[in-house]
């Protein structure tokens, strides 16, 4: 145990409630911050006489969002510090306790201790005045001009468009804006406000004077639905600030607002003005009388407070909703496009996850016994599983949280053995691996279920991918991490023939490969090999994307893998992912960061003859149309589907297996350049036998497609 240099900082002035009983007040009476630094030789955390003050440590204070210094002093011959003459607000108070080599500094203020390195400047966030009692944004509303109140809630968004940085707050009760707020808050952020109730166009709003953060990207509540009536009147003001959807027809289109588009869209009770501002990136006028569309936003108080408005804040939240759009001199409606029509586009907040949740990988499932299709749709805070069968009208049939233990995350990978969904994500702490069967998705009734995992992995903690072979029935997660046995980022083979009660089997890794030396395996594709090379008919053999170099692996025996080969090439930068033809001749490979290198000018894919597996040789490189990044492919017949980030998903026809040549495409990220980056398309699964293809983008949402 290791002696800890501590701070305690605690309020000695807060200010007191009003005697009325109801919504408080806040009194400006200025207040003090106290405090003890000292030596927690008995490590209990609080100052007491077997533990030593430290004199001359330096306390400071200042403005939580801001930033700028209110106050410093430093400590006594005792430890105590003290500063006085504080307004009402939220402060970071730091107390820097020296460079301690063999301590960890810890301060505790309002009783929440913060740990942190030796030598760190320990920080807590001090809330003066926030004794007195918090109302709720109805209280809030209720109340009088000019009084001064405390409330939480939840940031629907910021923005510099209605006023002086106007804020929408949201809590169970209702909404608000909060004008004039210079502090760094951003959608999504759980906050308090110290305010000033002001009456504007009619309507109660906050001049804020102070915030504090205290979450950051909680998650933003859904929307609720609205009709387009109760929209434009913000159901007589009750939901100004509100964020809500409408659905319902485009009946006016105006092209000549300054900064944008105006849409009026009315579903039969009444019309509802939809402002698609420059600002929030809406730069197409491809928008058409008589389209049915869905959007949502924030409702604002148009000029005069007669009615509201809905403001949308991104592309993604405003779309059309009714039928296939066939693609059609180079765009399906916002999108451009070759040869693959738009059946439907939902965003990422229909997909049963929190505001802030964006999409990653997607994978499929056929029921067997009814033959519905379903995308199952990777997100940072869990997954989604739509029915795709009738592929205009997509329905959120389940959803499955993360693990509860695990912390949101860029990356979740998903594949299907046995009519059970296996799902991993990396950077994701102890997540493990969730097993959902998925012929309880049969259950769904009208209600979105809410799934558990049927079974939980727990030899791994965070995996980048999961790979399986259905014919043997082994799975592999590779890129694993943060504990477990990590197999050092290789193969951890997992034997799946009883999805339920997942087993240990083993570990594989080519230290020949990979950016540490651990043969780190960032994607594979493991196959029962019926290719050319007879040596190895009817084996377990794994292509791996390991950074540095394809690594051919025969894994058959779990106790006993044996490294047949590895091969890099010219201008590696990242060995991503890659897959094989149907017949197991060639493979094609994708690098992540080579485009736009010197030699890579646009997206690149290597194309191997794996004939001879103990000597793979790269005999082309195909560069495609554009230059973005290039993220996932895979191959079904003739033809290869590409996700290509900001160039969306791209399909090429590789009849002559050397020579792919482009032949369709869609973009699922209108305004970007087609350059490369990390927005966008993330993957896509194309192997239904309707022969839609569904593609995830980042912040765009699912997209199902189909090839003209």
């Amino acid at each position: 145990m290791r002696n800890a240099i501590a701070a305690t900082a605690v309020l000695t002035a807060m200010l007191a409630c009003n005697d009325t009983g109801g919504p408080t007040s806040v009194d400006d009476t200025p207040a003090v911050v106290t405090g003890t630094a000292y030596l927690d030789r008995d490590e209990d955390g609080a100052f007491g006489t077997a533990d030593v003050p430290v004199a001359g440590a330096h306390a400071s204070l200042l403005v939580h969002a801001t930033g700028d210094t209110v106050a410093r002093t430093q400590s006594t011959a005792n430890g105590t510090f003290a500063i006085a003459g504080i307004a009402a607000g939220t402060y970071r108070l730091e107390v820097d306790l020296g460079p301690m080599s063999d301590s960890l500094a810890v301060l505790s203020a309002g009783g929440v201790p913060i740990v942190l390195a030796p030598g760190d400047t320990a920080v807590a966030e001090v809330r003066v005045g926030y004794s007195a009692t918090p109302t709720s944004i109805s209280g809030a509303r209720a109340m009088q001009a000019g009084q001064r109140v405390i409330v939480s809630g939840v940031t629907l968004t910021r923005s510099s468009v209605f006023g002086d940085s106007t804020l929408h707050l949201m809590d169970a009760t209702g909404s608000i804006r909060a004008i004039q707020v210079r502090d760094a808050i951003s959608a999504g952020d759980s906050v308090r406000l110290i305010g000033t109730v002001d009456i504007q166009s009619g309507q109660p709003v906050l001049i804020a004077a102070t915030t504090a953060i205290e979450l950051a990207g909680v998650g933003v509540p859904a929307p609720d639905s609205v009709s387009t009536s109760d929209a434009a009147s913000a159901a007589d003001g009750v939901l100004d600030a509100a964020q809500v959807a409408v659905s319902g027809t485009v009946a006016a289109l105006d092209t000549d607002v300054p900064g944008g588009v105006l849409l009026t869209i009315d579903d039969g009770s009444g019309a509802l003005l939809v402002e698609l501002r420059e600002s929030a990136g809406f730069t197409s006028t491809t928008w058409q009388v008589g389209q049915a569309v869905r959007a949502r936003g924030v409702l604002v108080p148009a000029a005069g407070g007669t009615h509201w408005n809905l403001w949308p804040r991104a592309t993604s939240e405003v779309g059309v909703t009714a039928g296939e759009i066939r693609c059609s001199g180079g765009s399906a409606g916002d999108f451009a496009c070759h040869s693959v029509d738009l059946a439907a586009f939902v965003r990422p907040t229909e997909l049963g996850g929190g505001q802030t949740a964006r999409l990653n990988d997607i994978w499929g499932w056929t029921d067997p016994v009814t033959g519905r299709e379903y995308a199952i749709v990777g997100r940072t805070d869990g997954t989604a599983f739509v029915d795709v069968s009738d592929a205009v009208n997509p329905v959120l049939v389940a959803n499955l949280p993360k693990t509860a233990e695990s912390p949101s995350s860029t990356w979740r990978d998903i594949k299907v053995y046995s009519n059970h969904a296996f799902v991993v994500a990396d950077g994701a702490g102890a997540h493990g691996m969730q097993v959902v069967d998925l012929t309880r998705l049969r259950q769904f009734a009208g209600t979105t279920l809410q799934l558990t995992p049927d079974a939980q992995y727990r030899e791994i903690s965070s995996a980048h991918n999961i790979v399986i072979n259905k014919e043997s029935g082994f799975a592999y997660a590779v890129g694993a991490s943060w504990g477990g046995r990590t197999c050092g980022g290789g193969l951890h083979m997992i034997d799946i023939r009883e999805p339920k009660s997942p087993r240990f089997a083993g570990c594989f890794a080519d230290a020949l490969t990979g950016r540490s030396g651990t043969g780190y395996t960032h994607d594979a594709q493991c196959v029962t090999y019926s290719g050319p090379d007879t040596r190895y008919t009817g084996r377990e053999i794994c292509f791996g994307a390991n950074e540095t170099a394809l690594s051919i692996a025969d894994v058959t025996d779990k106790a006993s893998p044996l490294a047949l080969s590895r091969a890099s090439y010219p201008n590696v930068a990242y060995s991503h992912q890659a897959w094989l033809t149907d017949d197991q001749r060639y493979l094609y490979m994708n690098d992540e960061l080579d485009e736009g290198r010197a030699g890579v000018l646009r997206t690149r894919t290597l194309i191997w003859d794996v004939a001879d597996l103990e000597d793979p040789q790269l005999v082309a490189e195909h560069m495609g149309v554009e230059g973005s990044t290039d993220h996932n492919l895979y191959i079904r017949g003739n033809l290869m589907y590409q996700s290509n980030y900001t160039s969306g998903l791209r399909v090429l026809d590789i009849s002559d297996r050397e020579s792919p040549v482009e032949i369709g495409f869609f973009d699922t990220t209108p305004g970007f350049d087609n350059l490369p980056g990390f927005q966008g398309a993330w993957s896509n699964y194309p192997f239904f036998d309707s022969g839609l293809i569904v593609v995830s983008s980042i912040s765009e949402g699912l997209f199902v497609l189909r090839m003209q």
